[in-house]
């Protein structure tokens, strides 16, 4: 269910949680779910955000006046190219199946992010929540509510609190979220992928124009 309670219980035995945020609905609701349990908990909490260098106008600026108000740390992440430029040296976009700008440009960061913290905190004391439900995941997404992920470094905890929740839970506590939500929505954005991304809704490139 929403939050569910197994979800909390993972969140207790962290020494400090990184929200991986991207402004979006989804991440946004992680982390105004996160928030509270940190503070009950006495658990250091961090957002951090991949910048990728083709980020929508304001969504930056946005990210950044909400984790103030939610007196978070914001660490912004950068991958070590411009998007833009590291897919015109390859001269394609990434495909709709294997979409490369996430493994490489958002995970990579997280998992780099990651392992800085487990170096600082111990490992096995540092975990990663996201947003987003089952209905959602693809075959290279989200596959459970916990999950342990091998990297190169070691192991990278992921969790998404809200994966088991029904879509009518999930539009419930959207709507109560709405009012701090990013105002591209209003605008008619679906997303906020980067703006040069080949997989957007005819509405998204429409709200952009």
């Amino acid at each position: 269910s929403l939050g569910s309670d197994d979800a909390s219980e993972i969140i207790k035995k962290a020494k400090i949680i990184l929200v991986q945020y991207s402004g979006g609905k989804d991440s946004t609701l992680a982390l105004n779910w996160a928030v509270p349990l940190a503070r009950k908990y006495d658990i250091p909490i961090v957002a951090g955000f991949v910048d990728t260098g083709a980020e929508f106008p304001d969504l930056v600026p946005y990210i950044v006046r909400l984790c103030k108000k939610l007196d978070v740390p914001l660490s912004i992440l950068h991958p070590t190219k411009h998007i833009v430029q590291a897919f015109m040296d390859k001269g394609f976009f990434p495909d709709s199946i294997y979409r490369e700008c996430i493994s490489t440009y958002i995970n990579e960061c997280f998992n780099q992010k990651f392992f800085e913290l487990e170096a600082e905190h111990g490992q096995g004391n540092v975990i990663i929540v996201r947003g987003g439900r089952s209905d959602q995941k693809t075959t290279r997404s989200k596959s459970n509510t916990y999950q342990e992920v091998k990297d190169r470094r070691g192991i990278v905890r992921l969790l998404n609190p809200f994966f088991a929740a029904s879509k009518e839970e999930y539009e419930s506590a959207m709507a109560d979220l709405e009012p701090v939500l990013w105002n591209g929505y209003a605008k008619g954005f679906q997303r906020t992928a980067c703006y040069c991304c080949p997989f957007q809704k005819s509405e998204q490139w429409e709200a952009l124009r």
